[in-house]
């Protein structure tokens, strides 16, 4: 009996074949719609503001950046007059407390200028009175000079001890007022950099009442009006991007897809098959809800499913409100 080699094609033919259905099968795609949709953002801020300007008006276009509105905080402007008034104080003061030291050195310097000046004159009056003295002594002495020392040798020696007592006393007394004087200075600065530090959070406080907007779209309500006082976190306005943002789509209840947060999906649109774009699963809910009318695959008949959220990316080309095919590759 001879061996047919068409045997052998036919039974690795049928392996490919099983091969195949069972990588289609593994690789089976669940597609589903939904729309393609905006969340916008709503703009507000954590305190009560007066609404000094509006710039902008519904369905206005707008760009990152671009100022909206200017608020306002009376007592921010009132805290700024008060701080601004401190600094001012504080100035002074600390100009008077260092005049007043500058005082005491200049006064203490002049205290001790006159008293060294004193003490000198009564030197050079008792060196003279001596030198006369001391003259005479020489010619009742017949010319022999006398080892004794005379009570105006030691009243001179006396001032001169007491001018160095004066210098030390001086010295001591103007170093603890320069001390005195770099402490308050020191004590100054501080309370000078702590109004200029919360200065600085109040001139910051009043930059973030321009409001500006957070990305590029379109105004879709304003909920304020000019020189109205607006509670805190009450809804100014809400702007929206230019394009769709996030795709809500409905998981149908029978079908059985395992996906993960985060997971990378394909999405078409219904009407235009050439716009493709991907998307990341970043959000579902567990709870069933009726389908929108259309986005059921057959209109007559109520259907449910789970409603899943795709993030979208900047660049697609959807429409607002768009139908779009979404395909999830299950997990294996």
């Amino acid at each position: 009996m001879k061996f047919n080699i068409l045997y052998i094609f036919w039974i690795v033919l049928l392996f490919v074949a099983i091969g195949l259905v069972i990588r289609f099968a593994n690789s089976s795609r669940t597609t589903l719609f939904g729309s393609a949709e905006i969340q916008g953002q709503i703009l507000n801020v954590e305190y009560a503001v007066l609404v000094q300007k509006i710039f902008v008006h519904v369905g206005d276009p707008i760009r990152k950046g671009d100022t909206l509105m200017i608020l306002q905080r009376p007592e921010l402007d009132k805290q700024v007059v008060l701080k601004d008034n401190e600094k001012q104080v504080n100035r002074a003061e600390q100009i008077a407390r260092a005049g007043t030291v500058d005082n005491q050195l200049e006064r203490l310097k002049s205290e001790y200028t006159t008293k060294i000046n004193e003490l000198k004159t009564q030197i050079q009056l008792l060196e003279s009175e001596e030198k006369a003295q001391a003259a005479v002594r020489l010619l009742v002495e017949n010319g022999k000079p006398s080892n004794t020392k005379s009570l105006l040798v030691e009243k001179i020696n006396l001032l001169k001890n007491a001018i160095s007592v004066e210098q030390q006393r001086f010295a001591a007394q103007s170093n603890e007022l320069n001390l005195q004087r770099q402490a308050e200075v020191s004590v100054f600065d501080s309370k000078a950099n702590s109004v200029d530090n919360e200065l600085t959070f109040l001139e910051e406080a009043k930059g973030k009442l321009v409001l500006l907007a957070p990305i590029d779209g379109f105004i879709e309500r304003v909920q304020t009006f000019e020189n109205e006082i607006a509670p805190q976190y009450k809804e100014l306005m809400k702007i929206n991007p230019k394009q769709p943002d996030m795709v809500k789509g409905f998981l149908p209840e029978s079908a059985e897809v395992m996906y993960q947060m985060g997971d990378s999906v394909s999405m078409t649109s219904a009407t235009r098959p050439y716009i493709v774009s991907k998307g990341r699963i970043i959000g579902s809910s567990p709870q069933l809800v009726e389908l929108p009318m259309r986005l059921k695959r057959l209109q007559q008949t109520n259907s449910w499913g789970r409603e899943i959220f795709v993030k979208l990316r900047p660049d697609n080309e959807f429409f607002i409100g768009e139908k779009i095919i979404i395909t999830i590759t299950p997990r294996k």
